[in-house]
């Protein structure tokens, strides 16, 4: 064993590895005490080197994650456990941190997979046992600490930390809550001694101590004693943190151990918001006449929020301030003992306005020469850097506009914020500094929201026609050198807050005045970012639920495609190609495009999509999958291959609405895409397949519904579909409609209509799970039952008669219905065949003739009526009934019985009454209109292709052959 662990260590050949970590597998499965006593010689002795002793420990690791629970007996694993406690407990410490905690974790492992239980209300013993050792050492480490002793009393409480952070996983049966209950003692004895440490000298103890005090106090328990124990440390700590002149390392390690102080604070509030009344309200807010200092958490807060970033305070120091504020915010409503604290903030008038005043110096932009030139050089990433970034807790400014919304949208602090804000912001436009006045914007657009009731709606609205769209028109009608060209900075905020704004603007007139003001600029010799910032707005206009076509002038719909023409070869970035991809569907959703556009919009997305495809193709699959880095980089590259894809999808998406109204005359262009786009984004396991295989599925099959003429990329389509429609890909059911589409529109469909596509089509429909799969196979069925030979369709007919008759409840299988109407279409006319009712009704007669369930053909389609989804179904059924009774046929004679028959003409009568006798009788209105409905939009529900408009040839063709009106 120790010579496989030995090729494990040292050995870079894979092979090598793979053989070696295939027998150690073997080794751990047939004798897991060898494995676990060999590991522990290496681990435990000081005679191997650090680096073996490492690798050793991580090799246990993995071992105990993956069959620690099921491979070891429980005997072994207690007797591991004390091994390796005693170990982490001893007189010296190990030789590094990093092995330290590395073997922690392994006995943190072992502690949480055991299989020790203990009784009611108490922990496993090995816990128990485990925790009270811990306890006692750190204990002990911590009342005798000396500088000799500093490293043994690091170790003891990073073993503590690692073991309770594994056991904060633990979430069966309360383990957790009990440890950090047991653990209270130890952690307020060591927390009242650590108030004389120097908080240099004694920096990794206390940086422990900070971690095992956010598990047990910030997860595990709350103790209403130790928080304001806490906030005071934390005050010193500022205090100290905020002394000129210190040397930068001792500031750092304050500011490290502020932002664990402080993240305790806000795990305790996120933990524990229905225990916040143990505590007394002057923890939170002073309630005191000002006379005294206040000390806080609110007060700290703000100290923390207004110190200088970088000299007193780190930027994550002054987002966990500003996160906690929130934290308190967000548990107003369901907490009335928070709701008072918050009351007493907004009556704290002086308070308000100096976090108000702090978060909107936060939202200020950078400015400068040096920020303008970096627009140019990456436009793409400066307009997106207005995008509001959810769940970011890192940047100040992210944190400093979620803590604006909860104020602003506070229950019982809203209406003090909103005024605060609202003069703050007005007071910095006035003053007239470019950073004060973006960071005024900045403040208004954020609060789009908040501040969209009450007397600030109007207040905006007058903003908007007085001052933002005049500074835009400017902009548009001069040029940079103009001494009335508004600043670019200002001008970036200025479109930004009218696009953040669009849904309070309402009206038809104000709407059309901004999409003028907006499409001006795009048309203007200036940056590139205000113009995708431009049309980002312009997005949210389109987007925006009082959106009428009458808002959206003609000329601005030729501008603003215009500019996305102009811009799209510039661009790199995937998100802004995807964020541009998307106005243009939305104008097409939204109608603001018909189908003299078509042309147009290829030419402007085509090229795009082609070279988002190349650049797929060029990047090798494995690019993104390499390890090398750290984990950061790794998830960092995986969010840009995810965005890369996503970017490519939604370009697909963008293209087939662009199909969708292409003029008839670009009909080959239209199928040139085929080859170029369709082919490559479905080839099995390309990169391109795993990030846009359904969105080039969809793309084919708007093409097949569109198509009015036979080309050669037509019949080379319905080939590669039949052959991929049998491969268990998400997309499957698309690839089936697909098929069945291009076989309406097939000249010769019998070439490709075979006796084993039948068989799978019918195998499909009445054994799978999925409705999508089980409804495009549906259709299929029905097509070639029309468009087939004869000899097939009775095939086909003969297969759907037996699936019937053999179902044991046509009310429990959704296929019943399916199988009913495809017998029905059985009997419309076929053109190709003179004597072609007889050659059915023989065939039919054969499977009733020799079907064990033949008597029950009639009842189990009158009981199709009770469970028919309209009145479309209801008349083929009809239909099936009266041909089946009244054909003249011998063995349906004989079959079919008096009684049958009696049962039949009774459901067929009660089923033809005209909606003015249903309306005399009481009958439902919305049952009424269901007998007036379109029958193409009735045949259209039954293939699943609701989507498509009435115009289109794919639905013309569909009811062409089913002959709709006839039946209807």
């Amino acid at each position: 064993m120790d010579v496989v662990l030995e090729v494990l260590r040292t050995s870079n050949n894979n092979d090598e590895r793979k053989k070696a970590d295939a027998q150690l597998r073997q080794m751990q499965e047939s004798d897991p005490q060898a494995f676990l006593m060999l590991t522990w010689d290496g681990i435990s002795s000081t005679a191997v080197d650090t680096t073996t002793r490492f690798f050793l420990a991580s090799t246990v690791v993995q071992f105990v994650e993956q069959s620690w629970q099921h491979s070891v007996p429980k005997d072994l694993q207690v007797v591991m456990i004390n091994r390796y406690l005693h170990l982490l407990l001893c007189s010296e410490p190990l030789p590094s941190v990093t092995l330290a905690r590395k073997v922690a974790l392994l006995l943190g492992l072992m502690l949480k997979r055991c299989n020790a239980r203990g009784e009611p209300g108490a922990l496993p013993p090995p816990l128990e046992h485990a925790g009270k050792m811990i306890g006692e050492s750190v204990v002990h480490a911590v009342n005798n600490l000396s500088p000799t002793l500093i490293g043994l009393a690091t170790q003891y409480l990073l073993v503590l930390h690692v073991v309770l952070k594994e056991m904060e996983g633990k979430r069966v049966g309360g383990v957790f809550p009990r440890l950090c209950a047991s653990l209270v003692p130890v952690m307020s004895s060591v927390f009242v001694s650590s108030a004389t440490w120097d908080y240099v000298t004694c920096y990794m103890p206390l940086l422990y101590m900070m971690k095992c005090v956010l598990r047990v106090f910030g997860s595990g328990v709350f103790d209403a004693g130790f928080y304001p124990h806490l906030l005071d440390i934390t005050w010193r700590l500022a205090h100290s943190v905020s002394v000129t002149g210190q040397p930068t390392e001792r500031v750092e390690r304050g500011q490290r151990l502020m932002e664990y102080a402080i993240k305790v604070q806000l795990k305790m509030l996120s933990v524990f918001p229905s225990k916040m009344d143990g505590l007394p309200p002057a923890f939170f807010i002073s309630q005191g006449n000002g006379d005294m200092e206040d000390r806080s958490l609110l007060a700290l807060l703000v100290a923390i929020i207004e110190s200088p970033i970088g000299t007193v305070v780190t930027e994550k120091l002054v987002c966990r301030a500003l996160l906690t504020f929130k934290a308190l915010l967000t548990v107003e409503d369901s907490q009335p003992f928070v709701a008072n604290c918050v009351i007493a903030l907004a009556n704290a008038p002086q308070l308000l306005s100096r976090v108000i005043d702090r978060i909107t110096y936060f939202l200020a932009d950078a400015t400068g020469d040096a920020v303008l030139r970096a627009w140019d050089l990456s436009p793409e990433h400066h307009a997106a850097e207005l995008e509001r970034l959810i769940d970011d807790t890192e940047h100040v400014s992210s944190c400093a506009e979620e803590l604006l919304l909860a104020l602003t949208g506070s229950t019982h602090c809203s209406e003090s914020s909103l005024r605060l804000t609202w003069e703050v912001a007005n007071a910095l436009l006035d003053r007239g500094g470019v950073e004060e006045v973006t960071a005024a914007l900045h403040v208004i657009g954020i609060c789009c929201y908040t501040m969209a009731d009450g007397p600030y709606s109007a207040s905006f609205m007058n903003f908007l026609a007085a001052k933002l769209l005049p500074i835009i028109t400017a902009a548009a009608t001069s040029t940079v050198g103009d001494q009335i060209y508004p600043s670019p900075f200002v001008l970036r905020r200025v479109v930004w807050v009218v696009g953040m704004w669009c849904e309070s603007v309402k009206g038809s007139v104000a709407r059309s005045e901004v999409h003028r003001a907006l499409t001006s600029l795009l048309g203007a010799p200036t940056h590139v970012v205000l113009q995708l910032c431009a049309l980002q707005a312009i997005g949210h206009f389109i987007l925006d639920l009082n959106f009428s076509i009458e808002d959206v002038p003609a000329e601005c719909v030729q501008g603003t495609l215009c500019a996305i023409q102009n811009l799209l070869p510039q661009l790199s970035a995937p998100a802004t190609i995807e964020q541009l991809a998307g106005l243009v569907q939305g104008l097409i959703a939204r109608k603001l495009l018909h189908v003299g556009s078509g042309e147009l919009l290829l030419d402007m997305m085509l090229p795009a999509v082609y070279r988002a495809i190349s650049g797929a193709q060029r990047t090798p699959d494995g690019e993104a999958d390499h390890s090398g880095g750290n984990d950061d980089g790794d998830e960092e590259s995986d969010d840009d291959v995810s965005l890369q894809g996503r970017c490519i999808g939604l370009l697909l998406e963008c293209v087939h609405s662009c199909v969708t109204i292409a003029a008839p005359e670009l009909e080959e262009r239209v199928w040139s895409l085929f080859r170029a786009i369709v082919l490559p984004c479905t080839e099995p396991g390309s990169r391109l397949s795993l990030w846009a295989d359904e969105q080039a599925w969809e793309l084919l099959l708007s093409m097949c519904c569109a198509a009015r003429s036979w080309l050669p990329e037509t019949n080379d389509a319905l080939l590669f579909c039949l052959d991929n429609m049998t491969r268990e890909i998400s997309s499957r059911h698309i690839v089936v409609r697909c098929v069945y589409s291009i076989l309406l529109l097939c000249p010769e469909p019998a070439k490709h209509i075979s006796v084993a596509l039948v068989d799978h089509a019918m195998a499909e429909l009445t054994q799978t799970c999925s409705s999508d799969v089980a409804s495009a196979y549906f259709a299929l069925l029905a097509v070639m039952l029309r468009r087939g030979e004869v000899t097939l369709r009775c095939h086909l007919l003969s297969l759907a008669l037996h699936k019937f008759l053999s179902i044991k409840s046509v009310h429990s299988e959704s296929f019943s219905e399916q199988l009913a109407l495809l017998l029905a279409w059985g009997f419309l006319p076929y053109g190709d065949c003179e004597n072609w009712e007889v050659i059915l009704l023989d065939t039919v007669a054969k499977v009733l003739l020799h079907h064990p369930n033949a008597n029950s053909f009639v009842e189990w389609i009158v009981l199709l009526f009770d469970v028919s989804p309209g009145p479309f179904v209801t008349e083929q059924l009809v239909r099936l009934l009266q041909h089946s009774l009244s054909a003249q046929h011998t063995v349906l004679l004989q079959l079919i019985g008096e009684d049958d028959r009696v049962m039949a003409r009774k459901a067929v009568e009660g089923t033809l009454l005209p909606p003015s006798s249903m309306q005399e009788r009481g009958a439902d209105t919305d049952e009424v209109g269901e007998l007036v409905r379109d029958p193409t939009e009735m045949l259209m529900e039954l293939f699943g292709d609701t989507a498509l408009i009435g115009a289109s040839p794919h639905v013309i063709r569909l009811c062409r052959l089913f002959d709709v009106c006839a039946i209807s």
